[in-house]
């Protein structure tokens, strides 16, 4: 057989042998190559959506309940909230310019 076994000792289990073929290795990297291609999909659909809602496509009028972000357009980076008081006024919360995050997620209350 040219089966590649590797062998690793395992402190845990008392210095007993486990074995691992390389097919499992194998998978693991058709399982890392299968992840890397959705996160480019998503990435790529969040440009394109990004850049439909930039020039003014997909309007959506919002609405009490409505969760949005705030883009500044000069620098691509979302309003952020940090958990940390305002500078000048400790009852508020600080605002920041970041890149997009849950904390750049906002809802309209009424």
């Amino acid at each position: 057989r040219n089966e590649l076994v590797a062998l690793t000792a395992s402190a845990e289990r008392g210095g007993s042998v486990s074995r691992r073929s390389s097919v499992s290795g194998a998978a693991d990297n058709s399982a890392e190559r299968l992840l890397r291609q959705r996160v480019e999909a998503e990435q790529l659909a969040n440009s394109n959506l990004l850049e439909s809602l930039t020039q003014g496509g997909d309007k959506e009028t919002l609405k009490y309940g409505s969760i949005f972000q705030l883009l500044h357009v000069s620098s691509g980076l979302f309003v952020t909230v940090k958990e940390d008081a305002a500078p000048f006024d400790p009852d508020c919360r600080a605002l920041t310019l970041e890149e997009g995050s849950s904390a750049a997620l906002f809802k309209i209350m009424p």
